[in-house]
């Protein structure tokens, strides 16, 4: 599938782990393909949809995108194109889950 990437991207081969937003796999191991400045494209064992929002978590970060382009690269693999709308680190997402815990009681 040809389209125009908005900047350039740069190689990104590690592992990671996503999680459809509302969807019903769970977290699942997942690699990163490459990265540019607002977008991540990922090798990807699941099936997912054009618009479906993605949890990413790579090393300490932890990455939310919605999926713009996927192109099937065999019955159990897809290279998907995300563009990221926002990122935190993993040790911050914990304080704020705790302090939101902690409001809340």
């Amino acid at each position: 599938m040809d389209y125009q990437r908005k900047h350039p991207c740069f190689p990104f081969n590690t592992p990671a782990e996503i999680t459809v937003l509302g969807g019903d796999h769970g977290a699942v191991s997942a690699r990163t393909g490459d990265v540019s400045e607002n977008g991540l494209r990922l090798h990807v064992p699941v099936s997912v949809a054009l618009g479906e929002t993605l949890r990413v978590e790579i090393s300490d970060k932890v990455f939310v995108g919605v999926v713009r382009n996927i192109e099937a690269l065999s019955e159990s693999e897809s290279l998907v194109g995300l563009e990221l709308i926002h990122g935190i680190e993993l040790s911050k997402l914990h304080d704020l889950m705790d302090e939101w815990t902690v409001a809340a009681f």
